[in-house]
């Protein structure tokens, strides 16, 4: 015969007479309390006049207060989950001093099928080698033209289907002129 502890025999009988799982005894999901993320993306270029003091430019990739950007030169990437918000991936592409970094980009990019929100968001400069990437950022909802100028800013706020949500946006900006921002509330496809 199994042998409870005693003040499981006094939590039990209450939690059912209350028809609900002791606080601490509940499982905690993200998707139980967030239906909507708070999305944030800022992208400088590093001759952008309202650029972060003392920088060439940085990349912000905000989900409900939190900077998941990886902080890097080029393309930064941030991937969450459509149905929990949870973030699943942050990747950095150097996609001005590396000259594989726009066909990694796509390459990465491409193989995200699936219900996935793509947050992108250039920091410094990403023109360079960024074109090869291009048609992948169409592809996540990037719209023409996109711009492609030196030490020009970028932001997209795209999804892997190919069925695009209303909130799919981008915002780009020349040389000198950004930063380019978005600012957007996303809802979550919560499972019924």
């Amino acid at each position: 015969m199994m042998k409870l502890p005693f003040f499981l025999f006094a939590i039990l009988p209450m939690a059912a007479l209350s028809r609900s799982t002791p606080k601490f005894l509940a499982r905690k999901r993200r998707a139980d309390s967030v239906s909507v993320l708070d999305v944030h993306i800022r992208s400088e270029g590093c001759e952008d006049p309202g650029k972060t003091p003392n920088t060439c430019g940085i990349a912000y990739i905000k989900v409900d207060g939190v900077d998941h950007s990886l902080h890097q030169r080029g393309h930064n990437v941030v991937v969450l989950d459509v149905r929990t918000g949870n973030l699943l991936a942050s990747k950095a592409f150097d996609t001005h001093g590396d000259g594989s970094a726009g066909t990694n980009l796509a390459y990465y990019l491409d193989n995200l099928v699936g219900e996935y929100i793509v947050l992108v968001a250039i920091q410094d400069e990403g023109s360079r080698y960024g074109g090869p990437a291009l048609d992948a950022l169409r592809r996540k909802g990037a719209k023409d033209p996109i711009l492609t100028d030196y030490r020009g800013s970028y932001a997209l706020a795209g999804y892997a289907q190919p069925n695009k949500p209303s909130w799919v946006s981008q915002a780009q900006k020349n040389r000198g002129q950004g930063p380019s921002e978005i600012t957007l509330k996303i809802p979550l496809q919560i499972p019924r």
